[in-house]
């Protein structure tokens, strides 16, 4: 599955074609940071990272503190072990398809607000912090949400590939994706987008 989850995520990234030359979206950090949130597919219907309380220890509590924060600070930290669904899934193949179709709307969406993000500079090279901004207003999104919730009511047998195919279009393609990618760049302050920074600090 984690080499499945490779293939994926390099071909998708590929597409973007920024000017990534410390391969930071396909670093293994950034992964682990996509497998956490492709994890929340699963959470019960009406929860949210924004109204979900968390420790530090596994994500923020409440909104991120993005305004004053000299370092931008991921929900999740380093090293969760690739998360249990991915044992999991792998154990109840049918089962398996909300976390694949997660985790190519997901990294589509944040790849989507990145890219609006850099603006006219995509000639400059990614930083972290750029990354860190885009998937944390992703993360809090209500898009995020509506997205993780389509998938979860979505209902087909495991022989209708092209069903799933077409939800993924769906999802990735809708009609109304830039206002969601307006609203959530809106959520990010104004801060030294040049500056680089740790994955976790």
């Amino acid at each position: 599955m984690l080499d499945c989850l490779g293939v994926i995520h390099t071909d998708i990234i590929s597409v973007w074609n920024f000017h990534d030359p410390s391969a930071y979206i396909s670093s293994e950090e950034f992964r682990n940071q996509i497998i956490n949130m492709v994890a929340k597919v699963d959470a019960p219907t009406g929860s949210s990272p924004a109204s979900t309380n968390l420790t530090r220890s596994d994500t923020f509590s409440g909104p991120l503190p993005l305004i004053t924060a000299t370092i931008v600070i991921l929900p999740f930290v380093a090293g969760l072990a690739l998360v249990r669904w991915v044992n999991e899934s792998y154990q109840r193949l049918q089962n398996v398809h909300p976390k694949f179709m997660a985790y190519i709307v997901d990294l589509t969406h944040v790849l989507n607000i990145l890219f609006a993000l850099k603006g006219n500079e995509g000639g400059k090279s990614l930083t972290r912090r750029e990354i860190k901004l885009a998937f944390n207003a992703y993360y809090t999104s209500p898009w995020m949400a509506q997205v993780h919730e389509s998938i979860r009511q979505f209902r087909h047998t495991i022989t209708d590939r092209d069903e799933i195919i077409e939800k993924i279009e769906e999802l990735v393609l809708a009609s109304d994706r830039e206002a969601h990618v307006t609203s959530a760049i809106k959520g990010i302050p104004s801060v030294d987008l040049e500056q680089d920074e740790e994955w976790y600090g």
